[in-house]
């Protein structure tokens, strides 16, 4: 089965450490790798150039110009992604390492279902707590959804655009596996060092 991991960015120097991870997490050459611009990233576009040249499956894209919270870039990713199943990852956070075999085979036992599995905080928090959509509880990272387009609904421009788009997709009858297996790392990004 394969991958599309929709990242939006805009521009963040951190995107090399997530495309690094995405790497180490086990992507394979049949998967793809969507990064969408916040309009056009030059500094993002040479990033995925490298990357590509790596052996990862990755395009980048000029996304809609927004400035907010990557929900219309996530969007513009879901209607060009062509893979089996949706990923979703942001430019300054992390996959585990080898998490991606992890993924498929859940993938495998739980066909045509969404699956939501853990996430946790660079401050050690881990999400989700409990088994409940709710804000706070459930991100874009752990998220793991069949690319039904009948059963999606579109990531709205809202800081709790993650939220909404997951209870969205819970609403249109996919049913969610909540999966207690870390996935990924969420880190509030740092300062970029470029532009002190």
């Amino acid at each position: 089965m394969s991958l599309a991991i929709i990242i939006p960015t805009c521009g963040r120097w951190t995107l090399a450490r997530t495309l690094r991870s995405v790497q180490n997490a086990g992507v394979l050459p049949q998967d793809e790798v969507l990064v969408v611009g916040d309009g056009p990233q030059p500094i993002a576009e040479k990033i995925c150039r490298d990357y590509h040249a790596r052996g990862v499956p990755v395009i980048y894209m000029d996304g809609p110009t927004t400035h907010c919270y990557g929900n219309a870039q996530r969007n513009f990713g879901i209607d060009a992604a062509t893979h089996e199943h949706l990923m979703f990852m942001d430019d300054d956070d992390e996959y585990v390492e080898e998490c991606l075999p992890d993924v498929r085979r859940v993938i495998a036992e739980n066909p045509g279902q969404a699956i939501l599995a853990k996430m946790r905080h660079r401050s050690g928090v881990v999400i989700w707590r409990d088994r409940e959509i709710r804000v706070g509880n459930v991100g874009s990272q752990m998220l793991i959804v069949p690319n039904l387009k009948s059963h999606l609904v579109r990531w709205p421009d809202l800081y709790e655009g993650d939220y909404h788009f997951i209870a969205g997709v819970a609403r249109k009858g996919l049913p969610v596996v909540w999966w207690d297996r870390l996935i990924a790392i969420h880190h509030s990004c740092p300062e970029d060092p470029a532009r002190r």
